[in-house]
């Protein structure tokens, strides 16, 4: 089992996602006429960050990156001073995710995963 972490920070800015490619950021939004309302999050640096540090298969990243993203939004919903946690454990390939998120937007996550189960022919 492989286990691997990242810190990261990320900010609220009111901008369009194409403004800053390489920042994390959410965005609230609403449609006037309409009940909808929603939040986006872009976490292209802490993301990027997580990927370049350490060698998580694609099935991998893809699930923490996700986790990243529900947490960021949470956080993002939640008025509180501490931190928020979400962790995943299966008895699968990857036996466990989880995301650390503050309520100042620093982002941790960490993986375990078996190897030999994610990357045929290993």
């Amino acid at each position: 089992m492989l286990l691997m972490a990242i810190h990261c920070h990320y900010l609220r800015y009111p901008l369009p996602m194409h403004d800053f490619p390489d920042i994390d950021f959410t965005q609230r939004f609403i449609f006037d006429e309409s009940d909808v309302r929603g939040e986006l999050v872009a976490l292209e640096r802490s993301y990027a960050e997580v990927l370049a540090k350490h060698a998580y298969p694609e099935p991998v990243a893809q699930l923490l990156g996700e986790l990243m993203a529900a947490a960021a939004l949470l956080v993002g919903t939640l008025k509180f001073d501490g931190l928020l946690i979400l962790q995943a454990r299966s008895s699968g390939a990857v036996p466990l995710l989880m995301v650390e998120c503050s309520s100042e937007r620093e982002l941790r996550g960490i993986a375990r995963y078996d190897e030999a189960l994610i990357t045929p022919g290993a």
